[in-house]
């Protein structure tokens, strides 16, 4: 699903504190910068809950922007006196902007196919959790505005278990009560690896996988044959160099290494329907491979 932060929560941001940018032809940007320097930053200093936590991000940019040389420090009159930090008006409360984008048209969506796949495996008698690294706060609004909430059971964010994705213990929380668990996602590292990484059967969603491989290289090839496929790795490399702040993880790219690889949400059902059929007949969900090749 596509959340509003990039076309709605961090531009609003960026419009309130830019008269607070010093010399700057594009203060918008220059806020904007800041921001998602700050949660790059996060990450680099293996704070992996922090990074994600966008009210506190904003809350400490702004101050650093309030507090520059040339502007008043604080925002309250007593602030000076007191030695506190400037008070934020409330349209920087990023929770709040989340629901209020949310409910603008066209700024936020779920993919082709989700509402199908989601039906279908609640059907079959799934039971579906998230696991997000988005906080609690700024995921529900989404789920809700887009109708999608309905199919889980619970959501599992960092500050809620501690953890952030790839690191094993998000996934541990959410996998608890589940002995052979089944993950899709779309990131590379956050989902193909860390899920697999964890214990689980990892499903990555590459929806931009290229047509000549869908159509030509790679068509005919079931989902869970794709990541031993010849060309799988130019499409994992692919995705793994557009990877935000991927030099943060520790991770290299050839330990990227999904069980299945799905190009769109359509795939999903039948490929976990093999699956259990697997289990059912006592054999492990990673030996469908193997054994659709014997």
């Amino acid at each position: 699903m596509q959340n509003p932060f990039r076309r709605g929560v961090f531009p609003h941001i960026a419009r309130v504190l830019a008269p607070y940018v010093i010399d700057a032809d594009e203060p918008e940007k220059v806020v904007y910068s800041r921001v998602v320097g700050e949660a790059r930053r996060r990450l680099f200093e293996g704070k992996s809950v922090e990074a994600y936590d966008w009210d506190d991000i904003v809350a400490q940019v702004a101050t650093e922007l309030y507090g520059l040389p040339g502007r008043t420090r604080a925002v309250g009159p007593c602030a000076p006196a007191l030695g506190e930090p400037p008070h934020l008006p409330p349209s920087l409360d990023v929770g709040m902007l989340v629901r209020h984008y949310c409910a603008q048209p066209g700024m936020v969506w779920s993919l082709p196919g989700a509402h199908e796949a989601l039906r279908a495996l609640k059907d079959r008698g799934h039971i579906l959790v998230v696991v997000s690294n988005g906080y609690h706060k700024y995921q529900i609004p989404v789920m809700e505005a887009l109708g999608i909430a309905r199919y889980f059971s619970d959501i599992y964010t960092p500050e809620q278990v501690g953890a952030a994705k790839p690191a094993s213990g998000i996934f541990h929380a959410a996998w608890r009560h589940e002995p052979e668990p089944i993950h899709v996602g779309d990131d590379i590292i956050h989902d193909g690896y860390g899920a697999r990484a964890a214990g689980g059967y990892s499903v990555w969603l590459y929806r931009n996988t290229p047509e000549e491989i869908r159509t030509r290289t790679g068509a005919g090839v079931l989902p869970e044959q794709r990541p031993s496929a010849d060309w799988f790795p130019a499409v994992r490399d692919r995705a793994y160099a557009a990877t935000w702040a991927v030099e943060s993880y520790g991770v290299a790219a050839d330990d990227c290494v999904p069980d299945a690889l799905i190009w769109d949400l359509e795939e999903l059902p039948a490929l976990v329907d093999r699956l259990e059929e697997e289990r059912s007949r006592g054999g492990s969900r990673r030996a469908l491979y193997a054994a659709q090749h014997l």
